[in-house]
């Protein structure tokens, strides 16, 4: 863990719930974009192996959600 690695976000905020609130912006961005790269390469397996590329298929593959795979659908295929 980096305590300092947001300075530069939260920098002139003034209460902590604004850290807070930027520390859990910062944090959504990064998990979305990895749940994306992990559903990307589980369908280039999924293509690669002949198999269907449904969204529950895709959900197994990717060890997430079919509401996951549903959201992001259109980044995916």
């Amino acid at each position: 863990m980096n305590r300092g690695k947001l300075l530069d976000v939260v920098d002139g905020l003034k209460t902590v719930t604004e850290r807070q609130a930027a520390g859990g912006r910062h944090s959504g961005k990064a998990k979305g974009a990895n749940t994306l790269q992990r559903l990307r390469e589980a369908h280039q397996r999924l293509s690669a192996s002949g198999e269907a590329v449904t969204r529950a298929a895709l959900a197994v593959e990717a060890g997430v959600s079919v509401r996951t795979v549903t959201a992001r659908w259109g980044g995916v295929a």
